[in-house]
């Protein structure tokens, strides 16, 4: 499953939501996540490297 919707088209900021349904390696995911720019996993203490698990 999968939807997108676009917000607030024409205010200053405009917005876009993709969700996406996705399954496999947890420590996939976080490396996704984790990846430059974002960093997010680190960000909250978490180590993609140190995982185990599915998603």
């Amino acid at each position: 499953l999968a939807g997108m919707a676009i917000t607030d088209l024409g205010a200053p900021v405009e917005w876009l939501t993709i969700d996406v349904t996705a399954g496999g390696p947890l420590q996939d995911a976080l490396e996704v996540i984790d990846s430059k720019p974002l960093h997010y996993a680190h960000a909250v203490g978490l180590d993609p490297a140190r995982v185990d698990g599915r998603a």
